[in-house]
């Protein structure tokens, strides 16, 4: 599916162009397109007991071209907590009662031709709307950000000047807010999409722009902000079994040529737990290293105060020798 969206099934042999499965589904039948993307609005809601919200759905192809509701059959839509949300069938979502979240979820299916897809947003009900005028994006980690550190982003409410506002207790409003990043998930995801304050997790080299959206009693805002991620200041290496059946085992490293930022620390960490196995790593340039010989792993981390380009070697794992290239961090 999309960016929110989860297919449930795609299980009943069908007439289509491509294969039944969730990376290539069928997007032709007897019957016409098969939506990928059913793209439920507003992805994170912010409502007062008793508003109204009229869902909606704009369904499209594999293809990303829109598929028009009268070719497929009725979407339906239903809450977590019905107490506290209520949907009617054509999707009219009336708030009851205060709630943190409520998750509200639109299928569209098709028993007869096998398929069912779904997308899926947050609610959250407050007794009373706040006199939001405007949002913002607050980024409280640092704009460039190592690869190996996690990113901080805080939503706030504000009012027509900008300032945030705040509750009678002095504590800034944060309302429930969807996130996303520009970049795939191996650069740069949010393990929760739906938050307030949110970590969004650097994973390479990349410059995604983080974009947060959030209904707030009728109107829809948005606001973004922009990280670099850079090479990582910390890295972890790990010595493993070539067989665990033997005991006890030679080791191996998968991982052994990496960059690091300057100032940046290297730990190598002994996982062959099947007897008493001893390994070392030597740097040949202990000079330009911190802690560079190592006669027996445990976890042991290398500090490189240097920019270069250093190797390792071990005696006890021959076919192990790696590099460590330092690089000076981006002004």
């Amino acid at each position: 599916m999309g960016r929110l969206g989860l297919v449930l099934a795609l299980a009943v042999p069908v007439a289509c162009s491509g294969e039944d499965s969730i990376t290539s589904p069928p997007v032709q039948s007897s019957k016409g397109s098969i939506p990928w993307e059913v793209n439920l609005q507003y992805e994170a809601m912010n409502v007062a007991v008793g508003e109204q919200v009229q869902l909606t759905i704009s369904p499209r192809d594999v293809d990303g071209d829109p598929i028009p509701l009268s070719n497929l059959p009725p979407v339906t839509f239903t809450a977590s907590d019905t107490t506290a949300v209520r949907i009617d069938e054509n999707g009219l979502l009336t708030a009851l009662k205060p709630v943190s979240s409520v998750l509200v979820i639109a299928t569209i299916e098709d028993k007869e031709v096998g398929w069912k897809v779904a997308d899926s947003s947050r609610v959250r009900v407050v007794a009373e709307p706040y006199a939001a005028e405007g949002f913002k994006l607050l980024m409280r980690s640092q704009a460039v950000q190592p690869a190996n550190r996690n990113g901080n982003f805080f939503p706030m409410a504000t009012d027509a000047a900008g300032q945030p506002l705040v509750t009678e207790e002095g504590d800034t409003i944060s309302p429930l807010t969807y996130f996303e990043a520009s970049v795939p998930r191996d650069q740069y995801y949010f393990s929760n999409s739906w938050s307030g304050s949110n970590t969004g997790i650097a994973r390479n080299l990349s410059e995604p722009t983080i974009r947060a959206r959030t209904y707030l009693f009728g109107q829809l805002y948005s606001d973004s902000v922009k990280v670099t991620v850079t090479y990582p200041d910390s890295v972890v290496l790990f010595i493993t079994a070539v067989n665990t059946s033997l005991r006890p085992s030679p080791s191996r490293m998968v991982q052994t040529d990496i960059t690091i930022l300057k100032g940046g620390k290297v730990t190598f960490r002994q996982n062959n737990t099947t007897g008493a196995v001893v390994d070392d790593i030597i740097f040949d340039d202990l000079d330009a290293v911190i802690d560079g010989n190592i006669p027996a792993v445990s976890i042991s981390t290398v500090t490189f105060p240097n920019v270069g380009k250093f190797t390792y070697r071990s005696t006890t794992m021959p076919d192990v020798r790696g590099t460590v290239t330092v690089v000076e961090p981006p002004e």
